[in-house]
């Protein structure tokens, strides 16, 4: 299990990380979309080797950058224009991770996928 791999104290962000990487490995997930800003979540969940693709949605070039060189993370740089209601925004990149995912043959139907996401806008891992 990969929560024998860290320290006894982890902060909620680590946390989060192996607990998504362990349901993962559980349900057989195909993919693991992570909607970021910086690509800190993505990095972490990165970090802990999942076995499928982590397609982490991002909306600047240098947060892709960044995530380019993390092992197993596909940087998806959304670019289309910011909805008002932030529910729509992450509909709008789920939709937009798992057309790509279907186009690279990562995602077939019926697939099951994690996705990891804030529930209120601008509330993400970087302080």
């Amino acid at each position: 299990m990969l929560c024998f791999q860290s320290k006894p104290k982890i902060d909620p962000a680590h946390a989060v990380s192996i607990g998504c990487v362990e349901v993962s490995f559980k349900c057989h997930a195909a993919a693991i979309i992570v909607i970021t800003t910086s690509g800190l979540l993505a990095q972490l969940i990165a970090r802990y080797r999942p076995r499928r693709p982590v397609l982490a949605i991002v909306r600047h070039g240098k947060s892709a950058r960044k995530l380019s060189v993390w092992r197993n993370v596909i940087a998806l740089q959304y670019i289309d224009p910011i909805e008002n209601i932030w529910s729509k925004e992450i509909e709008n990149r789920t939709r937009f991770a798992m057309d790509f995912g279907k186009r690279k043959g990562i995602l077939h139907q019926g697939n099951l996928v994690l996705h990891m996401s804030c529930s209120k806008q601008n509330a993400g891992l970087t302080p």
